[in-house]
């Protein structure tokens, strides 16, 4: 018969990794090769039916996190469970396509939580701290994106203004970063730019001034990572001669408001009220 010890670490190692299953749902998240899919159905054949072999299996497989990319490619690890885990710690490889130096980064900080969580299930603690470290290195990358960003500010000053006010309405999947967020009013406010942003699933950003300023705004939220977006529709109309920009602007204001996560009525409410119905529908694929 199997020891009673050797049979309560099988089970909590298949418990956890039906934990890994459940909080990645996302096909394609939690994988496993043929060879480790059939050792991992052994595995729970052997605790449903314990035999008079001693559990020797050492279960292993592939974690991706689906929407976290770096150089385009998503980050992951694959680990392997020895026959004493968890009293003994897993070994994890990093899976990530980007250059050496960022991979020993995540591999650090994955380390570092497989030594902090030692002697207790830890696969999802060690994949948090993957999380959170390879979140760091892309804010990193995007705050070098925001300064390039920035030196494009003393051409907007020297630049003679538009005889143009241009409007758009760009979707996103979804706008939850809060470092986006940031930059999404700052950089309205620095290009005078009137409207409304709805963060949450899905993101919409409804703007509008000089037409230069409004390609600016685009052209900058290009530079961060979004798991989709897209401009999908826009508005040029021409400044009467005399007429400031201010005064040909539907929204008031001077810059973005922020709305809540679940404002979507209120954008639709303001764009209507300001005349720009059809923009937001055009943002959110409705026909009228």
């Amino acid at each position: 018969m199997e020891r009673k010890s050797d049979a309560q670490l099988l089970q909590r190692q298949l418990d956890e990794i039906d934990a890994l299953a459940a909080t990645f749902p996302e096909p394609g998240a939690v994988r496993f090769t043929p060879a480790e899919e059939s050792l991992l159905a052994a595995s729970k054949q052997r605790i449903a039916h314990p035999g008079p072999n001693t559990y020797q299996s050492q279960l292993s497989g592939s974690v991706t996190l689906i929407d976290l990319q770096i150089d385009g490619a998503p980050v992951g690890l694959h680990f392997t469970l020895p026959h004493d885990y968890p009293d003994c710690p897993p070994r994890i490889q990093v899976q990530c396509a980007a250059g050496r130096h960022i991979h020993e980064q995540l591999t650090h900080a994955v380390q570092q939580a497989v030594d902090q969580y030692q002697g207790s299930e830890c696969l999802l603690l060690i994949l948090d701290a993957l999380q959170g470290e390879a979140s760091k290195v892309l804010d990193e990358a995007q705050q070098h994106a925001v300064e390039r960003s920035q030196g494009s500010q003393d051409k907007l000053e020297a630049k003679v203004p538009s005889s143009q006010i241009g409007r758009r309405s760009i979707w996103f999947h979804h706008i939850k970063s809060l470092t986006k967020r940031k930059h999404i009013l700052e950089w309205a406010k620095e290009l005078r730019l009137a409207g409304y942003s709805k963060p949450g699933y899905p993101g919409v950003i409804i703007c509008e001034g000089l037409e230069e300023d409004a390609n600016e705004f685009v052209h900058r939220l290009r530079q961060l990572r979004w798991k989709a977006m897209a401009v999908r529709g826009e508005e040029q109309e021409a400044l009467q001669q005399g007429h400031s920009l201010d005064s040909a602007r539907k929204f008031s204001g001077h810059q973005i408001v922020e709305l809540d996560e679940g404002g979507l009525s209120e954008l639709a409410s303001a764009c209507k009220a300001a005349g720009l119905e059809p923009l937001f529908l055009t943002a959110m694929k409705i026909s009228k």
